[in-house]
C-alpha cells in the first residue's frame, strides 16, 4: 500500500495502442498500460486507462477529455502520462504518438513535446510524460506532427510545471517488446524494466520526504518517507533496459534517454523500504561495456556472414593483388579480441583427453558425464583443467558446463584430442577456440581451414571440400570421426547465423552444412537453425539428437536463446528455465544459479 502525502493528490493516465492502420499489429502496448495502470492505482493515483484492447479505437479526443477535467480541477499535485504504441520523428521537436486512425485523420497523433509545453502553463507543478514507443523516422501517411492534448491555460499566475520525460529508446532507434510464449505474456522491454525497478528498488537509489524538511507534506505517523525520484531512476533504468536488451539478443541495442528536471520533494514513486534492493542489478554483479559483446558480434558474424563478409576482401584484393595467404591472415585477425590472440595454453594435447584452458578468469569446476579429471588435472591457479573420458565413454563427443571462479559459467563441447580456450572478462564469454593437436605441430594459422570458409562463402563447395580433404591429411587424419569438425565448432556456428539470415538461395547452405556434419559432431546452433529453415529436417534432426550427435544441450552463442523463445522443435523445457539465467554476452554464459541449473540438467538428461 502506497503512502500518502499530506494533501498531496495524484494523478495518472495512461495509453496503449496495439492496432494503428497499415502498421503492424503491437503485442504489449495496450496490456503494459493496463499495467502501468494498476500500478499508478496503487500508488494511489486517480488513474484513467484508454486502451484498445477491445478493439475500440483509441482517441485524440478522449484522451484530451481526460487531461482537461484533471486539470480543471485544480487539486493535483502531479500528473502522470503514459503511453505505449507506435511512435515517429519527423524532425526535431516532433515526437509523436500515433493512435488508432493516424493513418486517415492527422489530428489522430499527439505531439509529445507540445504536450509538454502546454502542460508548463495547466497549473500541475510536476507533470512525467513516459513513452515507450519507437522513435524512428517517419513515412507516409505518418510525416504528422500531431497535435497537444492539455487544455490552453491563460492564467498567467499559473506556476510552470516541473517536467520529467521518459524515452524508450533513443533518437533514431526503435523501443522493443517481447513476443508472448505459451508460459509468459509479451511486454514492453522498457516498461518491463521500469516496473520491475520501481518494485525493487536497489537501497542506494532510495529518498527520504521527512518531516523536520517538508513538514507540510508528512505528519506523526509518517515522518520519514521513502520514494523514488526521476533523477535516482535515470541511471539504474538505462542500465537496466541495455541490460535486459542485450539479454534477448545481443545484437539488440536499446538505451532509454531520461530528462530529469525535478528533485524533492518531487518524485516519482513512493516505495516500501523494506522491499528495496533484494538483490544488486546484474550490471552491478557484472560490470561491463555491453556494447563491447555487441560489436564483437558483428565483427565475428560479418567474417563468416555468407553474402556480405568477403565483399571487402575481393575488393582489396582485385587492388592489390593479395593471396589466399594473406586472406587468411586478415580473418585470423577477427579472432583478435582486446588485444588478445585466442591461442590456447601451450600444452601439446596428444591424447584422447581435453584441455580447458582459461583466459581472463579461472576454472572452480567442470561438470560433464563420462569425463573425469586426469591424472595432471589442473594447475595450482585454475587456469587450465585436463579431462580424460571414462572407459566406457572413450572417444564420445560430450557436453560440459565449466563454472568460473567468479561464479558465472559457460558450456562446452568436448571432443578427444581438443584443447579449448574460454577468454572471458567481467564475468562474461566473449570468446571459444577449437584446436587439436595437429594445428600445433603444423602451425597456427589454419590457412587451409580458412581457404575452406572463404571457397564455400564464395560459393565454391568443390574447392572448399578440397582444402577439407587436405587440411585432413595435414593433420593425419582419416575421413570420419568427431575430431575433424573440431576446428569448425566456432566457425559453424558463427557460419550458421548468417546463413539462417540470408535469402534463400544462401539459406541452402545451411542445409549442406548440417548434411557435411552428421559424421561428425554437430553443434546444437546448427541443429536449431537448420530445424527452423526446413521443417522437413525436423524429424531426421531430433533423431540426431536423441543419438548425442548433437552438443553441447543449449545454444554456444546467446543468439540462440532467442529463437528457442519460439519454441521450436528442438527446444526443451529445460531451455526456458536457464534462458532466466542469461548474462548478456557473445557466447552463452550464466549466472551462478543457472550454472548450478545446467549442471543438474547435464546429468539428468543422460
Amino acid at each position: 500500500m502506497a503512502t500518502v502525502l499530506n494533501g498531496y493528490r495524484r494523478a495518472a493516465v495512461c495509453i496503449g495502442v496495439d492496432r494503428v492502420q497499415t502498421l503492424p499489429i503491437l503485442k504489449a502496448a495496450a496490456s503494459g498500460a493496463s499495467a502501468v495502470a494498476a500500478w499508478a492505482q496503487a500508488q494511489g493515483c486517480d488513474t484513467a486507462l484508454h486502451t484498445d484492447s477491445d478493439r475500440t479505437p483509441v482517441t485524440r479526443r478522449a484522451i484530451f477529455e481526460s487531461i482537461r477535467d484533471l486539470v480543471n480541477t485544480q487539486q493535483y499535485n502531479q500528473l502522470l502520462i503514459y503511453f505505449a504504441g507506435h511512435g515517429v520523428v519527423l524532425t526535431a521537436g516532433t515526437e509523436t504518438w500515433l493512435l488508432s486512425d493516424a493513418a486517415s485523420d492527422p489530428a489522430e497523433a499527439i505531439n509529445m513535446l507540445l504536450t509538454a509545453e502546454y502542460a508548463r502553463s495547466a497549473g500541475i507543478k510536476h507533470v512525467v510524460l513516459i513513452s515507450d514507443a519507437c522513435r524512428t523516422s517517419a513515412r507516409r501517411p505518418f510525416n504528422l506532427t500531431g497535435l497537444g492534448v492539455f487544455p490552453l491555460n491563460q492564467d498567467t499566475r499559473a506556476d510552470d510545471a516541473d517536467i520529467d520525460t521518459y524515452f524508450a529508446t533513443s533518437p533514431g532507434k526503435e523501443a522493443y517488446e517481447v513476443k508472448p510464449t505459451t508460459d509468459q505474456p509479451g511486454y514492453g522491454i522498457f516498461t518491463h524494466c521500469l516496473l520491475n525497478l520501481v518494485a525493487q528498488p536497489p537501497r542506494d537509489i532510495i529518498e527520504y520526504i521527512d518531516a523536520t524538511t517538508y513538514p507540510a507534506l508528512c505528519d506523526t505517523t509518517t515522518p520519514n518517507v521513502p520514494v523514488l525520484t526521476s533523477r535516482g531512476l535515470k541511471q539504474p533504468l538505462i542500465d537496466a533496459v541495455v541490460d535486459h536488451s542485450a539479454t534477448i539478443r545481443i545484437t539488440l541495442d536499446q538505451r532509454p534517454q531520461i530528462r530529469a528536471e525535478t528533485a524533492l520533494p518531487q518524485f516519482f514513486a513512493t516505495v516500501d523500504a523494506d522491499h528495496g534492493g533484494s538483490s544488486p542489478h546484474l550490471s552491478a554483479n557484472h560490470s561491463g561495456d555491453v556494447t563491447s559483446h555487441r560489436n564483437l558480434w558483428r565483427n565475428m558474424l560479418a567474417a563468416f556472414r555468407m553474402r556480405r563478409s568477403l565483399r571487402g576482401y575481393k575488393n582489396f584484393d582485385a587492388a592489390q593483388g593479395r593471396t589466399i595467404e594473406a586472406r587468411s591472415a586478415q580473418m585470423h585477425d577477427d579472432f583478435r579480441t582486446g588485444g588478445e590472440i585466442l591461442d590456447p595454453d601451450p600444452r601439446h594435447n596428444e591424447t584422447e583427453s581435453v584441455i580447458v584452458s582459461m583466459c581472463g578468469t579461472g576454472i572452480d569446476s567442470i561438470s560433464a558425464l563420462g569425463w573425469e579429471l586426469a591424472d595432471r588435472g589442473r594447475d595450482e591457479n585454475s587456469s587450465w583443467m585436463e579431462l580424460v573420458p571414462a572407459a566406457e565413454w572413450h572417444r564420445t563427443p560430450g557436453s560440459a558446463i565449466v563454472q568460473f571462479t567468479d561464479g558465472t559459467g559457460t558450456v562446452l563441447v568436448l571432443a578427444p584430442g581438443t584443447t579449448i580456450t574460454v577468454v572471458a572478462r567481467h564475468g562474461r564469454v566473449d570468446a571459444l577456440e577449437y584446436r587439436t593437436e595437429g594445428q600445433y605441430r603444423y602451425g597456427s594459422d589454419r590457412t587451409a581451414m580458412v581457404e575452406a570458409i572463404l571457397a564455400a562463402q564464395d560459393g565454391d563447395l568443390e574447392k572448399a571440400a578440397s582444402a577439407l580433404r587436405f587440411e585432413r591429411r595435414v593433420r593425419g587424419g582419416s575421413t570420419s570421426g568427431p575430431m575433424h569438425a573440431t576446428n569448425f565448432i566456432v566457425s559453424d556456428t558463427i557460419s550458421a547465423y548468417g546463413a539462417a539470415e540470408q535469402r534463400l538461395q544462401r539459406r541452402l547452405r545451411l542445409g549442406q552444412y548440417y548434411a557435411a556434419r552428421r559424421s561428425f559432431l554437430i553443434s546444437f546452433d546448427l541443429a536449431l537453425l537448420t530445424s527452423r529453415t526446413f521443417p522437413s529436417e525436423q524429424f531426421e534432426i531430433l533423431g540426431d539428437i536423441r543419438q548425442r550427435l548433437v552438443h553441447p544441450l543449449m545454444p554456444l552463442m546467446t543468439r540462440g536463446w532467442l529463437l528457442l523463445a519460439d519454441d521450436p522443435p528442438v527446444a526443451r523445457l529445460y531451455h526456458q528455465d536457464l534462458a532466466r539465467h542469461l548474462i548478456p554476452a557473445l557466447f552463452t554464459t550464466l549466472e551462478p544459479a543457472g550454472v548450478e541449473m545446467a549442471a543438474a540438467i547435464l546429468m539428468e538428461d543422460f
